[in-house]
């Protein structure tokens, strides 16, 4: 078996990797800050938008759509400084901190960001428009998940709830159903969401994942849950739980661990909630290979404070080992990381 996910039996390159839903406009819409000085976001119109949308995911000329927009990106030059933090005052200030804290020449760095618009765009129109039940069902099927085996053996040998603690990287709308589609039937799962999905959304997950895909019934809105439920739901057991741990600063408490040989600020949520509930942490990502999506599960984290360890302490810890999880992924495909764009804030105080 696989070690992986067993913190007893783990291999030593696990030491190495170390909150929400798949559907995300609010969070978009709240770190998106306006383009500064000369060199605004590109704007296309709703009408181009939306012919883009049907290109890439319903005809044959996807290829044709992509390339347009990797041209328009190339020639335009223009990205959306969504930077939180105010110094940034000009894309050329703003490509610069990117290129120190990625360590990366400018060249490369536009070339990331570029490859990341592309990226988040098809992400976007998959999850927003509809898609076509043969294209999507292939497309799912598609979804390699490493230590499936595991997965499925750590289901049957620990019945305890679970939070899948995951980052917006890569594929990760389609790829999380993917995963919890995994769960035994009567095993309950949740998504804590910022917003509440749309019903072509789920329309597309049950065309793609059949009947084991999630519904409306699986989402918890984060504006509407209160503290005790979530825990209530945790705490009676055989649950699974997704929540992401790299929202921008701004979204919750968060705390100093390192990322990029820097402190940089995340949130503490996805620890606190573990440790308080007493639920283990199984980290998970979805990244695209250059041949096919897949799904990477890291050493499943028990959710107890070592020795005289302070709570605070233990929130740190776990934090930096999810983290640690996600900087190995995000330095080999750093334009598959949703925020790479918002990358100054997160070592930037407000």
């Amino acid at each position: 078996m696989n070690s992986c996910l067993y913190p007893d039996r783990a291999r030593t390159e696990s030491n190495k990797f170390g909150c929400t839903h798949f559907s995300d406009e609010s969070i978009s819409s709240c770190t998106k800050a306006s383009a500064v000085g000369k060199y605004p976001s590109i704007r296309l119109s709703q009408f181009t938008r939306r012919a883009f949308s049907v290109l890439l995911d319903n005809s044959s000329f996807s290829i044709f759509a992509i390339l347009i927009e990797k041209v328009a990106i190339k020639y335009h030059k223009r990205y959306w400084i969504r930077s939180a933090d105010p110094c940034v005052q000009s894309r050329k200030e703003y490509l610069a901190l990117v290129s120190i804290f990625m360590r990366e020449s400018l060249a490369s760095v536009e070339n990331i960001l570029g490859r990341n618009a592309v990226f988040s765009r098809q992400l976007d129109s998959r999850r927003d428009n509809k898609v076509a039940g043969k294209r999507i069902l292939r497309y799912c099927k598609g979804f390699k998940i490493e230590q499936r085996e595991d997965y499925q053996n750590l289901l049957q040998e620990d019945k305890r709830s679970r939070i899948l603690a995951s980052f917006h990287f890569g594929d990760y709308i389609y790829g999380m159903n993917t995963l919890v589609c995994l769960d035994s039937p009567g095993r309950e799962r949740y998504v804590l969401s910022q917003k509440s999905a749309s019903v072509q959304y789920f329309n597309n997950l049950r065309n793609g994942l059949g009947a084991r895909a999630v519904d409306r019934s699986s989402e918890l809105l984060f504006s509407e849950i209160k503290t005790p439920e979530l825990s209530a739901r945790l705490r009676n057991g055989n649950s699974t739980l997704v929540l992401f741990c790299d929202l921008p600063p701004g979204f919750g408490e968060h705390v100093e661990i390192k990322f990029l040989n820097r402190m940089a600020r995340f949130s503490q949520g996805p620890a606190m909630l573990a440790i308080s509930n007493r639920t283990p942490l199984l980290p998970v990502i979805n990244y695209y290979d250059g041949r096919s999506n897949r799904i990477a599960l890291g050493t499943q984290i028990e959710p107890c404070l070592n020795g005289e360890e302070t709570l605070q302490a233990g929130v740190n810890r776990i934090t930096q080992e999810l983290i640690s999880f996600f900087e190995y992924f995000f330095r080999k495909y750093p334009e598959q990381w949703r925020y790479v764009q918002n990358l100054p804030g997160y070592f930037f105080t407000q």
